[in-house]
């Protein structure tokens, strides 16, 4: 977006008017055109799909009306076959039961032309057909063998309960088809009350009466004269076609090939494979077609039901358009006169957009805020003046070039994909960026950035309004850490409440439950019934209440703030002691200990009792982690002495071989209640962090190749406040801190 000025005067007024009135009269009178096109399109989609509606609705009430007949037929034939089932005993002395159970059924079924049982080889055993006087039964010398047709062939193999449905075709008696006699059959396998397949039921239905029946669809009682068409079943390659003649009788005709038909678009259609369709052909011919798979495919081919008419949607259209077209003419005049109005009245607007441009682009350049605008290449071509301010540069030395140059390394790369991403879906992007002025410092900026399309040239151009936050997130900085310290604080406040509370509900039980345990192990230990058993129960009861001490001592060394009490410390000797009390464990779990503490070390100032605690909880972590070793189990010790920045320091390392740490692991080492075992309070390493950061000292775990090392470094010489903070209570020489108070 560019602001221009634009010189007050009567440019605009000086041009013809008929030029502005054209200006708005000819594009309205294209769009005239258009719409004037559109409507007739509209007329014609509507003619067309109205009727498109009633045929599809029309076909797929026949294709329905097909599919329920085919059903009942179904059904009548496996109860029909069921009966014939239960007669096969008394069929073998006697047909006439058989048969007159045939007739009675044909006399309430008009639509079956012949119901025949056929043996097990093809041969007819009883045979009724229909006749112009009734039902008559066919002689027995009269019967024929139908093992060649292709109905018995495929309907004998079937299962009992599954029917055989052929398609429509001529019946044929004598080898010769009988004309006017559309036939579709369905057969059956019968079975006796064994279960033995005795033979084959076969029923013909008079298809020209059945297709009939559905062609009442598409038949208008209220207007016989309007045109029926063409209806048309085609199965496989073999088509039936509906007509009706000059005398309003419908006629079929059979075509052997769907080549034969004149819907040759609606054949290719259907082999392309749809369910279903229309097709519209020249001289306003509509074929609807829909498919149907009788008895869910049993008779091996789909079906497909069409009917062609005559739409002369032609003449409809067009006389729908031309009742429209005074509309469009009073339109046209309409026009007209609001063009030479709309021309006017630009002229008077457009001074006034003059005047507000003028005045919005002294908004912009006063504004406080900074502003840039850079074209569809980002591209800076405007800044106003806060943006010098902001940034240091001047408009003139930022023309052509792109906002990268104010960027900062401190800046996430994926944050101005994102803002690229936002857009180009022409979104307005917001948020922060850490930018760089001219004089090389850094600062925060809340930036507003949002795409503008011109209207007439279509090209992008993007408004970036940015805001000075330095101040605002060194704040948010301040406040976060001050917030974190407040946390913490309050979080060790609610240990300490937590710590007391259980060391004045808990102490007292557990002591009391401990000396009752004690007794009843001594007194187990006496006793001549099974001591050795009793002694071990009251040991593992022993156990788990002194576990519990222990967590209980771990919460009350957290929490405790206590003051330290520094001394002369020989370090070397303290690790010494602390071995030497553990060699019973150690001997235990196998666990060697590989010595290799620097000579001649200086002593430090710290507080004794403090670091015992430290180093314990260090070594009885390292000899819990061999147990997961492999091989030989080891800990390994190394003191040394060290300088740095001129400061004297102690370092004490202590690995292992046991667990190798993950870096989830090695992150939280030091978190409280952060822990790895199913026993255990998290707070060891906790502890040992807290008091080694009393001392003015770091602690650091890592694990490589399967050794896990601590390593604690303690300043030699503590500073003032650790020594403020120190209790000398006597006012002697301190003393070395390696004595049997440890």
């Amino acid at each position: 977006m560019m602001f221009h000025k634009f010189k007050s005067g009567n440019t605009c007024q000086s041009k013809p008017l008929c030029l502005e009135t054209l200006k708005f009269f000819i594009p309205s009178l294209l769009l005239l055109a258009i719409a004037l096109g559109i409507h007739y399109a509209v007329i014609v989609h509507e003619q067309n799909l109205l009727i498109a509606q009633e045929e599809s609705l029309k076909v797929e009430q026949t294709r329905k009306k097909l599919e329920q007949k085919i059903l009942r037929m179904q059904a009548d034939t496996l109860r029909f076959a069921e009966l014939v089932g239960h007669q096969t005993e008394k069929m073998t002395t006697n047909r006439d039961a058989l048969a007159r159970q045939f007739s009675h059924i044909m006399a309430f079924k008009p639509q079956y032309m012949q119901v025949r049982f056929l043996s097990s080889n093809g041969a007819e055993k009883v045979r009724l057909e229909r006749t112009i006087n009734g039902v008559s039964r066919q002689l027995n010398h009269l019967l024929q063998d139908k093992s060649h047709r292709r109905y018995f062939q495929e309907g004998i193999v079937l299962q009992p309960g599954t029917v055989y449905l052929s398609p429509l075709d001529l019946n044929v008696e004598w080898h010769s088809p009988q004309p006017e006699k559309l036939t579709m059959r369905m057969a059956t396998p019968v079975s006796a009350d064994n279960g033995e397949k005795v033979g084959l039921l076969v029923i013909n239905y008079d298809g020209v009466a059945l297709l009939k029946e559905l062609l009442s669809v598409f038949e208008d009682t209220q207007k016989p004269s309007t045109p029926f068409g063409t209806f048309r079943l085609v199965i496989n390659n073999f088509t039936v076609e509906f007509t009706r003649s000059d005398d309003q009788e419908i006629q079929f005709t059979l075509l052997e090939s769907e080549e034969d038909s004149l819907d040759t678009k609606f054949s290719s259609n259907r082999r392309k494979g749809p369910d279903g369709g229309q097709v519209w052909q020249p001289e306003e011919r509509l074929t609807t077609y829909s498919s149907l798979s009788p008895l869910d495919g049993i008779a091996n081919s789909t079906w497909w039901v069409s009917h062609s008419i005559v739409t002369g949607r032609m003449y409809k259209t067009s006389s729908a358009f031309f009742g429209s077209l005074p509309l469009y003419i009073a339109l046209l005049i309409i026009l007209g006169v609001g063009s030479r109005l709309q021309a006017g009245h630009r002229l008077a607007a457009r001074h006034v957009q003059d005047e507000h441009l003028h005045q919005l682009t002294r908004i912009v350049e006063l504004s406080p805020s900074a502003i840039m605008l850079t074209d569809s290449d980002a591209r800076i071509f405007y800044t106003n003046t806060a943006f010098t301010q902001l940034t240091g540069y001047q408009s003139s030395e930022v023309k052509g070039y792109t906002p990268r140059f104010l960027q900062s390394s401190t800046t996430n790369q994926e944050q101005y994909g994102k803002l690229w991403d936002t857009l180009k879906q022409g979104k307005p992007w917001h948020g922060e960026f850490h930018n760089r002025r001219k004089d090389g410092s850094l600062f925060w900026e809340a930036a507003l950035i949002f795409p503008i399309r011109h209207p007439w040239s279509r090209q992008t151009c993007y408004v970036a309004i940015k805001q000075d936050i330095s101040n605002e997130k060194a704040l948010q900085e301040k406040l976060k850490q001050e917030t974190l310290v407040r946390f913490h604080q309050e979080q060790l406040a609610k240990i300490g409440r937590m710590a007391n509370m259980i060391a004045h509900d808990l102490r007292n039980p557990l002591t009391s439950i401990k000396i009752s345990l004690q007794m009843a192990q001594r007194r187990a230990q006496n006793s001549v019934d099974q001591p050795s058993r009793h002694d071990t129960l009251w040991g593992l009861a022993l156990n788990q209440v002194e576990y519990m001490e222990r967590i209980l001592d771990d919460i009350l060394n957290y929490s405790s703030q206590g003051q330290l009490h520094v001394q002369n410390l020989d370090t070397n000797m303290l690790l010494s002691r602390i071995i030497d009390e553990m060699q019973g464990p150690l001997r235990k779990a196998e666990v060697s200990v590989n010595w290799s503490l620097a000579p001649q070390l200086p002593t430090m100032i710290a507080d004794p009792a403090r670091l015992r605690q430290v180093f314990q909880n260090l070594l009885n972590n390292a000899l819990q982690a061999t147990e997961s070793a492999r091989g030989e189990r080891f800990i390994g010790i190394e003191t040394r002495f060290g300088l740095e920045n001129e400061s004297p320091y102690l370092m004490v390392t202590i690995t292992n071989n046991g667990k190798q740490m993950d870096g989830h692991t090695k992150n939280n080492a030091f978190e409280p209640f952060f822990t790895t075992r199913a026993k255990g309070t998290g707070l060891g390493l906790a502890i040992v962090k807290k008091l080694v950061d009393r001392h003015g000292g770091q602690v650091t775990i890592d694990s490589l190749n399967g050794i896990v090392q601590v390593c604690v470094v303690l300043p030699l010489c503590p500073t003032s406040e650790i020594l403020t903070e120190s209790s000398d209570r006597s006012g002697n020489a301190l003393m070395y801190a390696v004595n049997e108070e440890l």
